[in-house]
């Protein structure tokens, strides 16, 4: 029991819990849509059947159950469909969650080479190359170099534009390839639940026009009108959808922003003046361990620039006492692949 519970725990690390988050607020949006839609297609369906009442057409319980249960079953073959693409959506979600993760992915993966080989040349990411913390820690990176190779560290001097920033600063670039994905995934949503409500509206409309005796011209406008409503419902829940996004959107940046200036305050302190400064996060802040691994970093480097004989602090050394990250995900649009 305490192994499956420490297993648990080291699954439900923050950055898991901001992945898995993410997934969630990403897949309620459509689920709350499709409640909607389907209490509107219950709605269609009680109208139909009451249409056919009124015509003498349902007068006994059991023509009433057969209307229900074939317009049941109709719906039963379109959930398997749905189940997929809700699996899809979440699967989506957690990855969105990972990207926005990534830039501090990245900086414990540069950590753990510049530990292996001090002359590694940090990259520029595709993706997070507008994040200011990616943009920054290229000259963080190279003042480190600087301090191994004079073996002293010193304060360095930060450009105006890394001294002026006071808090979190919103990405409008970043933000722009961040709301790409979320724009497909809205229209995704709005595309599966457009064709579902189209596909069981229509077989409604087929068993309600089955279980009339002979041609009638006043079902036929009824279910045209019908059709017109739909058509109204349809374009209030696709704006309903890409609000919902949107929002959801700004509050995953505006989390992540805050988390961004608080690795970028944390470095920036350390180079300018304050060697004693580490990265410190709020307790459910995402992009945990990414922090914990920078600020080993750090203490790593003081070791040893510092070590009073420095050949008891071998690479070797370094790299058994730091771990390597995770792999990073994979960056779409990466000209690199």
């Amino acid at each position: 029991m305490g192994n499956w519970w420490n297993k648990k725990k080291m699954f439900l690390n923050q950055e898991d819990r901001f992945r898995l988050k993410a997934a969630y607020q990403v897949l309620l949006i459509p689920c709350v849509a499709l409640i909607f839609s389907s209490f509107m297609i219950w709605i269609f369906m009680s109208m139909n059947h009451i249409y056919l009442e009124s015509n003498g057409l349902v007068v006994h319980d059991s023509v009433r159950e057969a209307f229900f249960d074939s317009v049941l079953s109709s719906v039963l073959g379109v959930v398997p469909y749905a189940v997929g693409i809700g699996a899809g959506i979440f699967l989506v979600g957690y990855y969105i969650g990972g990207l926005l993760l990534r830039p501090f992915l990245e900086l414990s993966y540069n950590c753990a080479e510049v530990l292996d080989d001090p002359d590694y040349e940090i990259e520029k990411s595709v993706f997070s190359r507008f994040n200011i913390m990616s943009n920054f820690s290229r000259f963080f990176f190279k003042e480190i170099k600087k301090y191994r190779q004079e073996k002293s560290i010193t304060a360095s001097k930060v450009r105006k534009k890394f001294r002026n920033i006071s808090g979190p600063v919103f990405d409008k670039s970043f933000f722009l390839e961040y709301s790409f994905f979320m724009f497909l995934l809205s229209c995704f949503s709005i595309l599966a639940l457009y064709m579902g409500t189209i596909e069981i509206h229509a077989r409604i409309v087929d068993i309600s026009i089955g279980m009339m005796p002979k041609a009638n011209g006043g079902l036929e406008h009824f279910l045209n009108a019908q059709k017109e409503l739909l058509t109204s419902i349809q374009i209030i829940v696709s704006i309903f959808i890409i609000n919902a996004y949107a929002i959801l959107g700004k509050n995953l940046m505006k989390e992540m922003n805050g988390v961004t200036f608080a690795f970028f305050k944390g470095m920036r302190e350390y180079v300018s003046h304050d060697f004693s400064s580490r990265i410190s996060l709020r307790f459910k802040d995402p992009a945990q361990d990414s922090a914990k691994y920078v600020n080993k970093f750090l203490d790593l480097i003081e070791e040893e620039i510092y070590s009073v004989d420095e050949t008891e602090t071998s690479d070797d050394d370094l790299e058994v006492e730091a771990d390597m990250p995770p792999p990073l995900p994979p960056i779409p649009f990466d000209d690199a692949a």
